[in-house]
């Protein structure tokens, strides 16, 4: 037994783990995770997403979010308006290996800048005209009626 940890001991530092990238975490959230549409927007946890399956656009990015944080990356949740609109689209934005990336609803992108970002989800969401964004730091628990 003694020999069997010395030989672990001796080897495990040259045992190299799998980083994950954002880009498999996400892949993995989009198989995990379907998309459904909230008629009381209610922003889950990222343990009540996971277990119940299914999300809209906040909770995928707060599980995303999430997972990214327990790997080590880089990643904030950011709304994304049309001028004039106060109904939004939740993302998540990060950087990894001086890369910039974001994801929305379980769609993955590498980008080179933020203008990229805006350009892309104003075309997904059919929007036109001027895009705000805005950070926010946490969502979990939020409800918001719809009337």
């Amino acid at each position: 037994m003694k020999l069997l940890f010395l030989i672990l001991l001796f080897l495990l530092p040259t045992i190299s783990y799998s980083e994950k990238s954002p880009k498999d975490i996400v892949r993995e959230v989009k198989h995990l995770v379907q998309y459904k549409e909230d008629l009381i927007d209610y922003y889950q946890t990222p343990e009540e997403t996971l277990k119940l399956g299914t999300g809209d656009c906040e909770d995928f990015a707060l599980l995303i979010k999430k997972l990214c944080e327990e790997n080590s990356i880089s990643a904030k949740i950011y709304c994304l308006y049309p001028r004039n609109e106060i109904q939004g689209h939740a993302i998540v934005i990060g950087q990894y290996q001086s890369k910039y990336w974001y994801s929305s609803n379980g769609w993955f992108s590498y980008v080179d800048d933020f203008k990229s970002i805006s350009k892309n989800i104003a075309s997904e969401m059919h929007w036109r005209g001027d895009i705000s964004m805005v950070t926010l730091d946490t969502l979990e628990g939020i409800k918001i009626s719809n009337k």
